[in-house]
């Protein structure tokens, strides 16, 4: 699985559990609303934000869902 996978696999399982749209997941991670679903289409994203996505998807994680299997989880500032 490459990391635009991973990320993806991340975040839809995020907005299934929240009931958010990719595009209000993005706004809420990245501050642009359109970086999920531009990656989803086989766009590319940075290292950079690639990181700071999965570190507010950790820290925003509901405790009721599990991480995805497989996907390292990074951790938070606040457990850092």
């Amino acid at each position: 699985m490459d990391l635009a996978q991973t990320l993806l696999r991340c975040v839809d399982r995020y907005c299934e559990a929240r009931k958010l749209a990719r595009a209000t997941v993005s706004t809420l991670a990245l501050n642009d609303g359109r970086t999920f679903d531009r990656v989803a289409s086989g766009g590319s994203i940075t290292i950079r934000n690639y990181e700071k996505s999965m570190r507010w998807l950790s820290a925003n994680w509901p405790a009721d869902v599990a991480w995805p299997a497989g996907v390292p989880r990074p951790e938070t500032q606040e457990a850092a």
